[in-house]
């Protein structure tokens, strides 16, 4: 498990993730809920979802501190260190998976992460992370093309969500209470991720029909 040295984990992690792999043979995968600290804006319960592979594959919903076997991290030669932009854990993870590993979430906060404004993952571009997620697809192709429909409903979901936020009456009512400019910052997060998804779906058909 690595552990960056401004986190912190509870002293039962250990000995529950360990218990987890005794009594479960197929799982290779061992992560919990967290609790974000470090930012007086950002002391908060980090509520992950149990492990699905279609939320996996839409985003990396286990944080590096998690427990694997090292059999797995020798299997998959470990981190890809020419992955410069972070997210290496994520690339880790999908390769495991794409070997049959299965994920299990201890339901208990039992691992702390620091929040800091200024980390690495917070300076990402738009066009850097594009990259990003283009280079996922190429190293997990097939995984990513066996559930294409899965892409294809988050693309719908976040239409979906973007009508919302962008309807006439709702940004009536939040001016009126004075919270549009944190709308507004919600809607062009919500248009970012679209965008992303959206560029990232067309590249993903292109290879199919290619292929």
């Amino acid at each position: 498990m690595p552990l960056d040295a401004d986190d912190k984990i509870a002293n039962t992690y250990l000995e529950k993730a360990l218990n987890v792999f005794n009594n479960m043979k197929n799982i290779g995968i061992v992560y919990c809920d967290a609790y974000l600290f470090g930012n007086k804006y950002h002391e908060e319960i980090w509520d992950l979802p149990p492990y699905s592979l279609e939320d996996m594959l839409i985003n990396n919903v286990i944080f590096a501190s998690a427990f694997f076997r090292k059999s797995d991290w020798e299997k998959v030669s470990g981190y890809d260190e020419e992955l410069i932009y972070g997210d290496e854990d994520y690339d880790f993870w999908l390769k495991i998976i794409e070997f049959g590993v299965q994920a299990y979430k201890i339901p208990e906060v039992l691992f702390y992460y620091r929040y800091l404004d200024n980390s690495r993952s917070r300076k990402i571009t738009d066009e850097q992370l594009l990259d990003f997620q283009v280079k996922i697809f190429n190293k997990h192709k097939q995984l990513f093309l066996d559930n294409y429909k899965v892409l294809v409903k988050h693309k719908i979901y976040l239409e979906q969500q973007i009508k919302i936020l962008q309807d006439d009456k709702v940004v009536k009512l939040l001016k009126k209470i004075k919270f549009y400019s944190i709308f507004m910052s919600i809607s062009d997060v919500a248009k970012f991720i679209y965008h992303i998804w959206k560029n990232l779906l067309y590249y993903i058909n292109w290879e199919k029909n290619r292929i």
